[in-house]
C-alpha cells in the first residue's frame, strides 16, 4: 500500500480542529509516518461493505459513491488540519512528524466484487489515479497484497 517502511503513531489521533468551545477536534483513524524521513501519512478506514460508485450517471459513467467521496473529504480535511496545527501538535508528540504534504490513505469496499463491469472499473480507476495525494485501496486488494507479500518473502511466486 505504501511504497516505504511506516511506522504507526497513534491510532484515533487527534490532528487539531477544536475551536474555543472544545468542539470540531479532528480524529483520524491512524497518524503514521515514513520511517526515514518522518513524513506524515494519514489513514481513514472504512468497512469492507462501503460503497465505491454511486449509481450510473450517463452511459459508462459512475461517480464516486456518497460514502466513497465523503471518506476522500474527511481524510483531506484532517490533512489540512494537521498541516495548519502541525506546530502545536509536536510539542505533544515523542516522535518526530512532518506535514509539509502528508499523504492520505483510505480503505474502504470490495473492489472484485462492486466493480463488476469495465465501466465500473474505468471509472473507479479513472478517480482513484487522478486523485493527488489520496491513495483509496480496497478491503480485498489489501489482503491479497498482504497474501502475495507472504509467498514472495517464503520463497513462493506471488
Amino acid at each position: 500500500l505504501i511504497h516505504y517502511p511506516i511506522l504507526v503513531i497513534r491510532g484515533k489521533a487527534y490532528v487539531g480542529g477544536k475551536r474555543l468551545d472544545n468542539q470540531h477536534g479532528n480524529i483520524v483513524d491512524f497518524l503514521a509516518k515514513a520511517r526515514t524521513t518522518s513524513a506524515a501519512l494519514l489513514v481513514e478506514i472504512k468497512t469492507p461493505l462501503t460503497p465505491l460508485l454511486g449509481k450510473e450517471y450517463r452511459q459508462d459513467i459512475f461517480p464516486p459513491s456518497r460514502d466513497l467521496g465523503g471518506a476522500i473529504s474527511q481524510v483531506l480535511h484532517y490533512k489540512s488540519s494537521l498541516q495548519s496545527e502541525i506546530n502545536r501538535l509536536r510539542d505533544d508528540c515523542a516522535e518526530r512528524l512532518e506535514a509539509d504534504e502528508p499523504k492520505c490513505l483510505v480503505i474502504a469496499g470490495n473492489v472484485q466484487q462492486e466493480l463488476d463491469s469495465v465501466a465500473k472499473q474505468r471509472a473507479f480507476e479513472r478517480l482513484r489515479e487522478r486523485l493527488h495525494g489520496v491513495t483509496i485501496v480496497g478491503f480485498d486488494e489489501l489482503f491479497e497484497k498482504a497474501s502475495d507479500l507472504v509467498k514472495l518473502l517464503s520463497g513462493g511466486a506471488a
